[in-house]
């Protein structure tokens, strides 16, 4: 429990190193373990679930906002139906 805030400043420490070397090898080989995980955890979202992020920000915008949005291009009609109710 008492190597919980030790672990952290170092797993901290070690990516704002990376990330401010990122142009040489050191900083590439720093960040490639957590890249390397980061391509086993995650996938592209699937058609409801992008449905379901664009009817949460509709519901969180403004009118003015929305209608933003709408005119940026189409939008899942599940979507405009869920901000509809």
């Amino acid at each position: 429990m008492i190597g919980i805030p030790v672990i952290a400043g170092i797993s901290y420490e070690m990516l704002k190193l990376s990330g401010a070397n990122q142009d040489n090898l050191f900083g590439r080989f720093m960040a490639a373990p957590g890249l390397w995980l980061q391509k086993l955890t995650t996938r592209y979202p699937e058609a409801d679930q992008i449905e379901v992020a664009v009817a949460s920000l509709l519901s969180a915008l403004e009118e003015d906002e929305v209608a933003g949005v709408i005119a940026r291009g189409e939008l899942p009609a599940a979507a405009l139906a869920a901000r509809a109710r």
